[in-house]
């Protein structure tokens, strides 16, 4: 025969070298897709986070509005928001629905939930309601990670 060996040798033949490396390939393409995969999501949900942050501020820059971001335990709502009589305060303009996005399953706003975050038509956050400018912490949780994002007072968001 051309595929065996003397008695004395021991190995495995090509033979049996695929059919073991087949049942792997089988065993690792059942098992991966019940992998928890968590982790990704955070990273994409935060990546929409600061994203949809970014563009709220950018609007207000662009459209000379104030924009407003409510953050709730599983998603965040946009506003844009309006002065019609330029008395300095701004109302959620009822030309403009507000956006709501959730987060994916699993990922939550674990430190941050029910801040507001507004920002004024240069940019910048508006003072929270006690008058302070601090740079805003806030964490989004999942499948035991987190991650951060900060806003400054400045308006500028950063990912830690």
């Amino acid at each position: 025969m051309l595929f065996s060996c003397p008695s004395n040798e021991r190995g495995l033949s090509l033979i049996e070298l695929l059919v073991t490396l087949f049942i792997l390939g089988l065993m690792a393409a059942v098992s991966l897709p019940n992998l928890d995969r968590t982790w990704v999501r955070l990273e994409n949900a935060a990546d929409g986070f600061v994203a949809n942050l970014r563009l709220a501020r950018a609007h207000t820059l662009r459209h000379g509005a104030h924009y407003r971001v409510t953050l709730g335990s599983d998603s965040y709502t946009i506003q844009r928001l309006q002065d019609n009589d330029r008395n300095g305060v701004w109302t959620p303009d009822s030309a403009f629905p507000a956006q709501e996005i959730d987060l994916p399953s699993g990922i939550t706003i674990s430190q941050g939930d029910g801040e507001e975050i507004e920002f004024t038509t240069a940019g910048l956050v508006a003072p929270q309601s006690g008058g302070t400018l601090d740079v805003l912490d806030i964490q989004l949780s999942g499948a035991g990670e987190s991650t951060s994002v900060e806003v400054w007072p400045s308006g500028q968001i950063e990912r830690q």
